[in-house]
């Protein structure tokens, strides 16, 4: 259904386009009702290059000069040029995306999607308002209106069948599906798949694996998400994880370390080794340098080796509101102007962040928590709000900058693949045994357990046993200490003379190999005099390149190996923080009890409190170190 723009405009109190001398306007408006909700429906508007796809329309090329986004495709043959501006929009309510073009058949265009919620579903509104270049054309815009419209309804009758067809299953009704029978070599494929499979990996996760590089869409093949795809798959992380690791091995996959701009996620640096990791980037689109040890600086990415498939990176538009899903609001504001909107907001932590100059405002949401009104001018920093999901904003630019204004939950990263992730497993090692950093850089390995081993009274070992024969026994001990650490989801990061270092990212799975560790070298165990002593602890690391290969570095790792000095054979030393992080399940099977806690001083600049396990004892239990 056609509506008249103005009657449009005053509906959803926008400002009309903005139409100069000597120009005129043309103004397009749809309405289409749909039978599904604004939620199921905002996933396809989000992703408009797939939607554009669908449409019919021309794939486009980008190139990126002096800071700005050039872009080129073509319209019935004839070539379209413009740069592309920020998109703006309101999660799953309005996207509006502004065009200047060089070349083509118009000067200007602004294009709305509106989504309005119904008592049957959602009204989608779609509004073009152009600046044609002639007469001819004005001409081509109005007669080509018509099947514009009837390519839209036969889009949407598509994702309404789909969506009501699949409740509750992933957004894939615009994907489409690739002719393996020509686009892949499927011997090598075939190969791949055995190798894996003798490798003694998830089955599933190895079929779904060369069934998304058989028949997947290029857009989901030329960024893999190891973690969004096992989720699709609904297979655990770990399990596809190192198939995808095992699948580098054998040639199936390559991976890449991309650095990310911390504010717009868009991929700066695409490293294909470690050792390429710059210590610092920029964005010049956000305007911001940042450094690249914090982690979210870095994402791993695997990529289909192109003997096997090859694929290419098709844009059909930009789809910034696909590409950002963490950011809920994005808004230009002119000078002087003031913004007001109501949003509600996914529980957890929000961040607003005003650019040119940036500063940021942080939300934390919670249910429990009534509805707020937020005030802001854009300026000051460090300011903090709890409030409940719906919010009124009232935003003030102060400035005579044009600044921009984005409304960015923090907890995207639920599904991205860092570092720490690849590290963590004891394939890493194996498969990608010379990756190295630069010297210079650093990688945030977020908070990991680290478990610090060590022999009891190793030198009067030696000396009783002889160096060689000493050896041969210790080096019997790293590899069982190696096979529990692995057994429980831990990474031996080095040796250093008889002692081990290890990190875990469950504490959970982290204490129960300590205390296995210790179940391996018992009191009565007669074949070794080898005891060990054993220590935990928790917080946050770096990832550092050494002489010997990639290592951990931080006051976590120091205070941990501290601890070692609480505590004798079969027993384990860990911290209060890493007894807080323990489920309750472990904490009573251990008879670990935090009322007894005590400040022990390990040496004169650290301070923890500590617990030691008594493994030896007829009954585990703890005991305070004072």
């Amino acid at each position: 259904m056609m509506i008249p723009y103005l009657e449009f405009c005053k509906k959803f109190n926008l400002s009309p386009f903005p139409v100069k001398n000597g120009e005129k306007a043309l103004h397009f408006v749809f309405r289409f009702s749909l039978s599904i909700s604004a939620a199921e429906l905002w996933p396809y508007i989000a992703d408009t290059s797939s939607f554009n796809r669908k449409l019919g329309l021309a794939p486009r090329t980008e190139t990126e000069i002096d800071d700005k986004n050039h872009v080129t495709t073509t319209l019935i043959g004839l070539e379209q040029q413009w740069v592309e501006e920020p998109w703006t929009w309101f999660y799953q309510r309005h996207i509006q995306s502004n065009r200047t073009y060089s070349k083509g058949i118009a000067h200007r265009v602004q294009s709305n999607f509106i989504l309005e919620p119904t008592s049957n579903g959602v009204d989608f509104y779609v509004n073009f308002s152009w600046i044609p270049k002639n007469f001819l054309s004005a001409f081509f815009l109005k007669a080509t209106s018509p099947l514009l419209q009837k390519n839209f309804e036969k889009v949407f009758a598509t994702i309404q069948s789909f969506v009501q067809e699949n409740k509750n299953k992933a957004p894939t009704a615009l994907k489409v599906a690739n002719d393996f029978a020509k686009n892949v070599n499927l011997p090598a494929l075939e190969k791949a798949a055995d190798s894996l499979k003798d490798r003694s990996l998830n089955l599933k996760a190895i079929e779904g694996l060369c069934q998304l590089i058989k028949k997947g869409d290029d857009f989901d093949l030329y960024r893999i998400s190891a973690f969004a795809v096992a989720k699709n798959l609904r297979l655990p992380r770990k399990d596809f994880l190192e198939t995808c690791l095992e699948s580098v091995r054998c040639g199936l996959l390559s991976l890449t370390w991309d650095v990310i701009c911390p504010h717009c996620r868009g991929v700066r640096v695409s490293a294909e080794s470690l050792g390429q990791i710059p210590e610092k980037a920029s964005c010049q689109v956000c305007n911001v340098d940042f450094q690249t040890d914090s982690l979210e600086s870095i994402e791993v990415v695997f990529h289909v080796n192109p003997l096997i498939r090859k694929v290419k990176e098709v844009l059909y538009c930009a789809a910034e509101p696909a590409k950002k899903e963490h950011i809920q609001v994005q808004q230009k504001m002119e000078a002087f102007q003031i913004l007001e909107f109501k949003q509600k907001l996914k529980l957890g932590r929000h961040r607003i962040r005003a650019t040119n100059p940036t500063v940021l405002l942080e939300i934390d949401i919670s249910e429990e928590e009534s509805a707020a009104e937020i005030s802001w001018n854009l300026e000051g920093e460090n300011q903090r709000y709890t409030c409940g999901p719906e919010i009124q904003f009232h935003f003030e630019n102060t400035s005579e900058q044009v600044r921009q204004v984005c409304i960015e939950q923090l907890w995207w990263k639920e599904d991205v693949l860092h570092p720490a992730d690849i590290f963590a497993l004891p394939q890493f090692r194996d498969v990608l045994s010379r990756e190295a950093l630069d010297s210079n850089v650093k990688i945030s390995m977020g908070t990991q357990v680290v478990l610090f081993t060590d022999i009891v009274n190793s030198t009067i070992f030696y000396h009783q046993l002889g160096d060689a024969a000493a050896f041969k026994q210790v080096k019997n001990h790293f590899v069982e200490t190696y096979n529990c650490i692995q057994k429980y989801e831990g990474s031996v990061i080095k040796t250093i003379g008889d002692s081990t270092m290890a990190c875990f990212s469950d504490p959970d799975q982290a204490l129960r190999a300590a205390v296995e560790l210790q179940s391996i070298f018992p009191q009565d165990r007669t074949d070794t005099s080898i005891r060990l002593r054993i220590s935990l602890h928790v917080g946050p690391v770096i990832a550092v390149h050494l002489l010997h290969g990639l290592d951990l570095f931080g006051t976590t790792v120091n205070e941990a190996a501290k601890l070692q000095s609480l505590v004798s054979g079969g027993e384990i030393a860990f911290s209060e923080l890493f007894l807080n992080r323990l489920s309750k399940n472990l904490v009573n099977l251990y008879r670990l009890d935090i009322s007894e806690k005590q400040s022990k001083i390990i040496s004169q600049e650290i301070f923890l409190n500590a617990y030691i396990l008594n493994c030896f004892s007829t009954k585990a239990s703890s005991r305070k170190t004072g």
